[in-house]
């Protein structure tokens, strides 16, 4: 994840592309929830312990 990268595809591409594109990105294939940047699991399907 890099910021300037994130602000570049922002200035080029508008905010609701990039929101689209997150919320895709950091989805739960299986359940929907977010999944976490740090360590890939879903905070709905496996929470941590």
């Amino acid at each position: 994840m890099s910021m300037i990268e994130n602000l570049e595809f922002i200035r080029d591409n508008g905010i609701d592309k990039f929101l689209r594109q997150q919320t895709k990105k950091y989805e739960c294939p299986t359940c929907g929830g977010v999944v976490c940047v740090h360590n890939g699991r879903c905070y709905e399907c496996a929470p941590m312990a």
